[in-house]
């Protein structure tokens, strides 16, 4: 799922972080990266009962490089990782 899907099913911001007891701050670190990270989305998910959908390719912040296009994404052990 994507941020704009949790807008526009919540209705605002304040109304998404409460409903999965996220804080203000961890919503605002979601929006500078742009995704929102796996463990959050399965919270929407149970929310919503099914109405947003979790997706490990929304939670992937893909980068591109001068030389080589790799994804990375944050993992609770490894914390951030590379995948080329």
């Amino acid at each position: 799922m994507k941020i704009r899907d949790v807008l526009d099913h919540y209705g605002s911001a304040s109304n998404a972080y409460s409903a999965i007891e996220a804080s203000r701050q961890s919503w605002n670190q979601w929006i500078y990266k742009g995704f929102i990270p796996i463990k959050a989305q399965f919270k929407f998910e149970y929310d919503t009962q099914g109405k947003l959908k979790a997706k490990w390719i929304d939670a992937i912040c893909v980068y591109e490089d001068c030389k080589e296009s790799y994804a990375l994404y944050r993992d609770e052990k490894l914390g951030l990782c590379r995948v080329l």
